[in-house]
């Protein structure tokens, strides 16, 4: 009796199995890889990289969807979004047409799956639904239509804001790329703008996350106590910052300009 109720527990786990592994493999997602136009990035390679790993795991099943190279024509571009569950935007280059932009904006709209990497939000800044689902529309309001003075001081409070809590390069790689889509429109040059937030990235020592500096000293209280570090580094921040503002913009606007 105990034998038949050991079998028939065994065929029922091996039933089970099956069935989850079966409704595993079911379940890979269907996944479109854009990429073909990039000026600063080896694309081929990162998008085969992404596609190993992804199909690696055996969650994702993924095709490639290339533009035509810098200078041929985009009309070409027509792929089909609502064959996939997801697509994953690895671009840099032209505006996709009207009827593409459109079709991608109804698969969204219908459920489907977006990733965009890295510096895939910088390209199609004429494109504002494309800018809205990515996130850089919820920016629009604050950075656009300023003058480049209060454009300059926004990112430069941004900048302040987040070197202290984050690493100042984790925070320049994550702020550069948002605000790199209104450059152009606004006549600012890119190196200038890397160079103002380069410099405010190093006012880093409100927390003891800011910079390895800034953790030494919040965490020996025998070397410094906490409260006369903000004593003395929050009037320094302040101080450099409204210096920075005053001076440094104007430089940066004659050296740069």
């Amino acid at each position: 009796m105990k034998t038949r109720l050991t079998l028939i527990l065994v065929l029922l786990i091996y039933i089970g199995a099956a069935s989850h592994t079966h409704a595993q493999q079911k379940k890979v997602i269907k996944t479109m890889m854009i990429a073909g136009q990039d000026g600063s990035h080896y694309w081929q390679g990162a998008c085969e990289a992404m596609k190993q790993i992804l199909e690696n795991s055996g969650m994702f099943k993924v095709d490639f969807a290339f533009t035509p190279d810098f200078g041929g024509d985009i009309a070409t571009f027509k792929p089909d979004f609502h064959q996939y569950d997801l697509i994953v935007i690895n671009y840099g280059g032209a505006t996709w047409t009207e009827p593409v932009r459109k079709n991608f904006e109804k698969y969204v709209a219908d459920g489907g799956g977006v990733v965009v990497i890295h510096s895939s939000v910088v390209p199609m800044a004429d494109w504002k639904e494309y800018n809205e689902i990515i996130g850089m529309g919820a920016l629009a309001p604050i950075l656009s239509g300023q003058s480049v003075m209060l454009f300059l001081v926004a990112v430069m409070v941004i900048s302040l804001f987040l070197t202290n809590l984050l690493n100042n390069a984790l925070a320049g790689s994550i702020l550069l790329p948002v605000v790199w889509p209104f450059l152009d429109t606004m006549g600012i040059d890119p190196v200038m703008m890397v160079m103002l937030v380069i410099i405010v990235l190093n006012l880093a020592m409100l927390t003891p996350a800011a910079s390895p500096m800034a953790a030494v000293c919040f965490s020996n209280s025998d070397w410094v106590r906490i409260k006369d570090i903000y004593r003395i580094c929050i009037p320094n921040c302040i101080i450099t910052f409204i210096l920075f503002v005053i001076l440094g913009i104007p430089l940066a606007n004659i050296i740069f300009l």
